[in-house]
């Protein structure tokens, strides 16, 4: 980041739909065409959609 110069953050809120399934949490954004992720917790999921709502 440069000193003195002004930056615009933008946040993108996409809804999810999370359940549990043989031990793994798997997530589904349906406004990112279904994207479908995966993990042994909640965190894993939620962190790995994120990059993917990025334009």
């Amino acid at each position: 980041m440069i000193p003195g110069k002004e930056y615009r953050f933008l946040n993108y809120v996409y809804p999810a739909v999370f359940y549990e399934e043989e031990g793994k949490i798997s997530g589904i954004f349906p406004d990112l065409g279904n994207l479908v992720t995966f993990g042994d917790d909640m965190g894993m999921p939620a962190a790995q959609g994120s990059p993917a709502g990025r334009p």
